[in-house]
């Protein structure tokens, strides 16, 4: 299931796999899905619960496992940089074109990541991802891109 930053309309929850193959237990747990009393009596519950007109103000929350899986749909570049200001110790990281190319390779290869890109694709798809904290200035010798390491820290949250 994909789920995404903003993501407004899914709570992903790890289950157990205690009772995974069991199917007496979800023949069962079927049938009282099925039963309109079972399903009056879980609707008359939620219903009296205090404030429930406003319920759609509430966040939903985050799991851990949501989470994860919206770390795993990030993109390969978004990957790339979360990781890279994950280890930054300084507030502010500058690189030229070539060399945040050049890292990008270096972490594709080390972690066996298939993406293929050249290095003009590569920098425009950074570009277009719009990172708060990420910014390409044109000089006369190529682009620099400056990446402010704790904006970018806190949009990879």
């Amino acid at each position: 299931m994909k789920s995404s930053k903003d993501d407004r309309r899914n709570v992903v929850i790890r289950v157990s796999d205690e009772l995974k193959n069991n199917n007496m237990y979800f023949i069962e747990f079927y049938k009282y899905i099925e039963d309109k009393n079972t399903m009056r009596t879980l609707y008359d519950h939620l219903m009296a619960i205090p404030d429930m007109d406003k319920f759609n103000k509430i966040p939903l929350p985050k799991t851990a496992h949501q989470e994860e899986l919206r770390k795993l749909d990030r993109s390969v570049p978004e990957q790339f940089l979360s990781e890279l200001v994950d280890c930054a110790i300084k507030p502010e990281l500058v690189f030229t074109s070539n060399e945040i190319f050049q890292l990008f390779n270096d972490w594709k290869n080390t972690n066996e990541v298939e993406y293929n890109a050249s290095k003009i694709k590569f920098g425009m798809k950074l570009s277009v991802l719009r990172i708060p904290g990420f910014t390409t200035e044109h000089k006369q010798g190529g682009n620099v891109r400056t990446l402010n390491t704790e904006i970018m820290k806190k949009y990879f949250l």
